[in-house]
């Protein structure tokens, strides 16, 4: 065989090789952050709704989803920083001494498990406002941001809120990627009106929960799995996994108090990136480690110390 056709043979080799691991790292990125996951929507909501039923807290959360949708909340809308359309779910009370904006976790709904804690926070005086993150439910967008880009919108609701209900407080509150989007906001300008963070199961950076979950729920190696993935995100997302970190922004954050709250038993995000946020915020901070709860399990694990640490968290800064 002539030598000029051994190296075309070669390149071709590593050309065909270099695209199927683009591919590869291709299907990672769509899987965590594309709208449109690789093997179909409608088969990850199905194992979802599998998973749910197998929980012992199946009828809790079937009965407060049920609940939450019959309040026939208002549609709300706000324009993201990139012109995207997002859409939010209000619930006002007419007693209402506080609002709060809370936001969902990864691949999931306004309604999907925030209906419990919503009526908690409806009974005492909270108008609540339940936003659809960008390229979920509603909202707009091919790509979500793991909160790098959340953090951002969270800045539209927030104003939002702020003057819709301009002489009450403002909370922001969420779960799993919709706590890390309010910790990654911490550090932006947000309104004055903002008195606190309520953080669920949060994690440090979309770059460590992406290597975390790779390393503990495969037999694949993180390296170089997740530098290549950063790279082919800023390529097709238009932000890579490590632009923020809630670490960095907890550090700048030096105003607005942070209610922590995470399970012992979560094994998706592992227990020591909360405590890893916890250290690092500069602003006045509180921690409630709920014993058994797995991930986003909390509220439904000890709703009482949840319940209770909300009410003490809300004394102490209504006022502020």
């Amino acid at each position: 065989m002539k030598t000029a056709t051994k190296i075309a043979i070669g390149l071709g080799a590593a050309a065909g090789a270099a695209a199927l691991g683009y591919l590869g790292v291709k299907c990672l990125v769509d899987l965590t952050a594309r709208r449109e996951v690789p093997f179909g929507n409608e088969r990850f909501t199905e194992k979802v709704a599998q998973a749910e039923e197998r929980s012992p807290y199946a009828d809790t959360l079937k009965a407060s989803r049920a609940w939450l949708e019959a309040q026939s909340p208002e549609i709300v809308q706000v324009e993201s920083f990139d012109a995207l359309h997002l859409v939010g779910h209000l619930l006002t009370v007419p007693d209402a001494v506080r609002t709060i904006v809370y936001l969902h976790g990864w691949r999931e709904r306004w309604n999907s498990n925030l209906g419990l804690v919503a009526k908690f926070l409806t009974e005492h005086h909270t108008n609540v406002l339940l936003p659809e993150q960008r390229a979920q439910g509603e909202s707009e967008g091919a790509y979500m941001g793991l909160g790098v880009l959340e953090r951002r919108d969270l800045q539209a609701w927030a104003d939002y809120a702020a003057m819709r209900f301009p002489e009450l407080p403002l909370y922001l509150g969420g779960v799993s990627m919709g706590a890390t989007s309010c910790l990654m906001a911490s550090e932006l300008p947000l309104p004055a009106s903002v008195r606190g963070i309520i953080a669920d199961s949060g994690f440090t950076s979309p770059k460590a929960i992406l290597s975390h979950v790779i390393t503990s729920r495969t037999v694949l190696p993180d390296r170089p799995l997740v530098p290549l993935a950063n790279q082919v995100s800023r390529l097709c997302a238009g932000y890579a996994f490590d632009d923020c970190t809630t670490i960095d922004a907890l550090r700048n954050n030096l105003r607005i108090p942070v209610l922590f709250v995470h399970g012992d038993a979560d094994q998706l995000v592992p227990l020591a990136m909360t405590l890893e946020n916890y250290l690092a915020c500069s602003a006045p901070k509180e921690l409630l480690i709920v014993e058994g709860a797995g991930h986003g399990m909390s509220y439904l694990v000890d709703q009482s110390a949840c319940e209770d640490a909300l009410l003490r968290f809300f004394a102490a800064h209504d006022r502020a």
